[in-house]
């Protein structure tokens, strides 16, 4: 059995929690599972996207280290899975697994969690995959208005997005678990939309730790970032997230 540390982060504003994922991978920590909120809300970007539309006033705007669609980060649940590749799981080393398996393993924690609260979601299949004659502008722009391979479907629906980043060493996969359905995303659907008694935010946490711990075959451990990892998303903060040239340009140098 592997044991992960994980973080209980609670809440952060856009720009100190993709600093955060991004510290956790660049630092070389040991893997990890970081569970967290957004105050204020905010809206990121994906790495390659263009900011190429108007975007409503008064919005934080931050871009991710990984790929994909914008997304509204509002009413959800987001977990950020960072571990070396050489990390064992119940289908072996992340670093033996293919770009989609590793997706397939990680997506096994949310699925299971998602079964313990009730819900039956499934990983895209053929047909819930958008073609490109069926993508039109706003899907091409936000998450949870188009599908992908990497998405968790239920009733015909997103509920999860999920984008990774990968070195030969190391892989980052984060993911957003909606509670609620995006009011600009009408193909998206949240847990407390699925279930009749209410569920919290501390419920959904707690499925996924324990959803991560039976797909994963590991026990998580409580811990906390540590102070190299905190002053390193500080300077992240600093120099890459708040910056208004990394937000805006989709032509930037990877981060090293």
């Amino acid at each position: 059995m592997t044991r992960w540390r994980l973080v209980r982060d609670g809440e952060h504003a856009p720009a100190a929690n993709l600093a955060r994922d991004e510290a956790l991978f660049l630092a070389g920590s040991g893997p990890t599972l970081r569970l967290y909120l957004w105050n204020p809300p905010g809206l990121s970007l994906g790495y390659f996207q263009p900011r190429d539309r108007p975007l409503p006033p008064g919005v934080t705007v931050v871009r991710r280290p990984t790929g994909g669609g914008a997304i509204f980060h509002r009413c959800e649940v987001t977990y950020c899975a960072v571990a070396p590749l050489a990390t064992r799981t119940m289908r072996g080393a992340l670093g033996g697994l293919s770009i989609p398996d590793s997706y397939e393993v990680l997506h096994q924690g949310v699925l299971r969690a998602l079964e313990s609260l009730g819900i039956r979601a499934h990983l895209a299949r053929p047909n819930d995959i958008d073609s490109p004659d069926d993508s039109s502008e706003p899907a091409a722009f936000l998450c949870f208005q188009r599908r992908s391979p990497t998405d968790l479907i239920v009733q015909g629906r997103k509920i999860v997005g999920s984008a990774q980043r990968r070195t030969r060493e190391r892989l980052l996969q984060h993911g957003s678990v909606l509670l609620r359905a995006q009011p600009d995303g009408p193909r998206s659907v949240g847990v407390q939309d699925l279930l009749a008694s209410p569920v919290t935010t501390e419920d959904v946490c707690q499925a996924l730790v324990q959803g991560f711990e039976a797909a994963l075959d590991a026990e998580l451990v409580p811990g906390s970032l540590d102070a190299d990892e905190i002053l390193l998303a500080e300077r992240l903060v600093r120099d890459r997230y708040e910056d208004p040239h990394w937000r805006r340009s989709s032509r930037i140098a990877p981060p090293r």
